[in-house]
């Protein structure tokens, strides 16, 4: 077990994304996909510090508010390949939201601790409230509609398999991981 968590070793590493090549036998060119470190961290490691997680979600914010308040290109970038790797404020922190498995007093003292600007803080709310937005204005269907139904060979009304969704929102976390998180 790493002493100082998983997320540590992989943000010193500057290992935000993994490459994956695979190679598939029908095609002789090799696939690649690429799936960021910490959310696959995310996914699958079962015990991740409150504190570990916190720390990053700051690291993801101050480097989101750098990278919109650089905006003169004739400035000199530092480190900027290392700011180039770094996910959005949003899609960390839904890998952080889906990852749901910390306790609230916990995390209460991490986010005190970790994030202590205004501004940080300001970001991640707005970013919260605009998710429950756009949740909420999600149209909900209950029924299909006259489009999305058809007869089958016994003369019976049965939705069609092609049905899409209008206004699905999907990568967000749901309304109930939000909440929690405002909450605290």
């Amino acid at each position: 077990m790493l002493s100082g968590g998983i997320l540590s070793p992989l943000r010193l590493r500057n290992d935000w994304v993994c490459l994956f090549k695979t190679r598939s036998p029908a095609f002789t060119k090799t696939q690649s996909s690429i799936q960021p470190s910490i959310d696959l961290a995310l996914r699958h490691v079962p015990d991740l510090s409150e504190n570990e997680l916190i720390e990053t979600l700051n690291i993801v914010v101050n480097s989101n508010s750098i990278q919109s308040v650089t905006t003169d290109p004739s400035a000199m970038q530092v480190d900027s390949a290392s700011l180039d790797q770094v996910p959005s404020l949003s899609v960390y922190l839904a890998s952080m939201l889906k990852y749901n498995q910390f306790t609230s007093s916990q995390l209460i003292i991490a986010l005190r601790h970790h994030l202590r600007s205004a501004e940080a803080v300001t970001l991640v709310t707005q970013l919260l409230n605009t998710w429950l937005k756009k949740v909420q204005s999600q149209e909900v269907k209950l029924m299909p509609s006259k489009h999305d139904v058809a007869k089958n060979e016994h003369g019976v009304f049965v939705a069609k398999k092609d049905m899409t969704r209008s206004k699905l929102v999907q990568d967000l976390p749901s309304t109930t991981q939000v909440s929690d998180f405002i909450l605290l």
